[in-house]
Formats: C-alpha cells, structure tokens, sequence
C-alpha cells in the first residue's frame, strides 16, 4: 500500500470505530455467498443495516413507530 493511502486509511480509521459483530446463517446461505467471492459481503451487510436503521428513524421521527 502507498503511503499517502495508508495515511488516509488511518485518518478514516481515527473517525469511525470500527467494531466486529458476528451474524449466523444457514449453510445454504454461506454457500452461496462463497460463490460470489468477488462481492464484498461485509459492506452489503452494513449498508442494508444502516438503510434499515435510517428508514425506522424516519418512521419514528413521524411517530409512525
């Protein structure tokens, strides 16, 4: 890695903590995530969590929730 990148990856790293969480699914789901090598799950699981979180925000801020 470039340094100027690695400076950048550390200056994102100083804003948002990063923590690791663990999610089970079926081994038919895993399956056929292992088939898609070229998709990076990890940040198609966080961003559907915060398109979720966002839109229950919306309703409660309507008092929809």
């Amino acid at each position: 890695m470039h340094l100027h990148m690695f400076k950048q990856l550390l200056e994102v790293l100083k804003l948002e903590k990063i923590i690791r969480t663990t999610f089970s699914i079926p081994d038919e789901l895993k399956a056929r995530l292992d088939k898609r090598p070229e998709v990076n799950w990890p940040e198609v699981i966080k961003q559907g969590l915060k398109k979720k979180l966002e839109a229950l925000e919306r309703l409660r801020a309507r008092g929809e929730l």
